[in-house]
């Protein structure tokens, strides 16, 4: 999780630098679409600890509730989404490629974090 949110950060920092020097105008939406992408996150985070600190073992119980987190995050996107670019007219462009290039944190975080092994070395 923490490996995770540490390169979800480093993108956001990243794709911030370069709208910096491209459009600094567009830092703000750059900022709120890599923190929606860093709420989910979080919020998947809440939800599965929730599921582990529960004494009871309820595989149905379980994955209704992660099913339940998945339905929570949607509408969170989708409603934080509408009022940056409907509410707060942030620029669409940097948001959503933040917010995309964040969530693909979630591929590239195990190779930037783990060592890969060729033939056991």
């Amino acid at each position: 999780m923490r490996n995770l949110l540490f390169t979800q950060l480093l993108i956001i920092v990243a794709v911030a630098i370069y709208f910096t020097i491209a459009n600094p105008s567009a830092v703000i939406a750059v900022i709120y679409g890599g923190g929606i992408a860093v709420v989910n996150n979080l919020l998947l985070a809440c939800r599965v600890k929730r599921i582990q600190k529960r004494n009871q073992l309820n595989p149905q119980q379980d994955v209704m509730s992660l099913y339940l987190g998945a339905v929570e995050r949607f509408v969170f996107t989708l409603g934080a989404m509408m009022i940056a670019m409907g509410g707060l007219s942030l620029s669409p462009i940097p948001l959503l490629i933040t917010f995309s290039l964040t969530q693909f944190a979630y591929i590239l975080t195990p190779a930037l974090h783990n060592k890969v092994t060729v033939n056991g070395e």
